[in-house]
């Protein structure tokens, strides 16, 4: 009978107070931040994916999540996300190609999605479902003949 084998996700730990931090393997699904960066904010470079051997890149559709236990990554001292630098002209979160993004999350916990065609999209994955407020209601449309 074959064996069935349950999905494990590899997990890095990032030592923030050490400096920054780049993503070195396609395979990696979490990064945990496990100290308190200090002054400044912490950048986290993303793996590659325009490596000339295609098993070195992140595949589309991949998620990395960044796990914030302690609550370091805040408003006053967000993430910084920055494409590998051995990549060009990546896209984050529909900024400028190649520049980097900042951002914040009040659940502890960021999503970093590889979209394909060098673009990826970073998101906390709590507040996703929740929405933002509701516009208000449009205007009804007019009555129809009466017969």
């Amino acid at each position: 009978m074959a064996q069935s084998s349950k999905p494990t996700l590899n997990a890095q730990i990032w030592d923030a107070a050490s400096g920054n931090f780049t993503i070195n393997e396609p395979y990696i699904g979490l990064v945990k931040v496990n100290t308190y960066p200090g002054a400044g904010s912490p950048t986290l470079f993303l793996p590659t994916v325009q490596n000339s051997v295609e098993r070195e890149n992140l595949g589309f559709g991949q998620i990395i999540y960044v796990d914030d236990p302690n609550g370091f990554i805040t408003v006053s001292q967000p993430l910084v996300i920055e494409q590998n630098p051995a990549d060009t002209n990546v896209i984050i979160n529909s900024g400028g190609a190649g520049s980097p993004i900042q951002i914040a999350t009040t659940t502890k916990l960021l999503a970093i999605q590889y979209l394909g065609n060098n673009e990826f999209v970073v998101y906390d994955p709590v507040k996703l479902n929740t929405g933002g407020p509701q516009g208000p209601q449009g205007a009804t449309g007019a009555t129809g003949a009466t017969g």
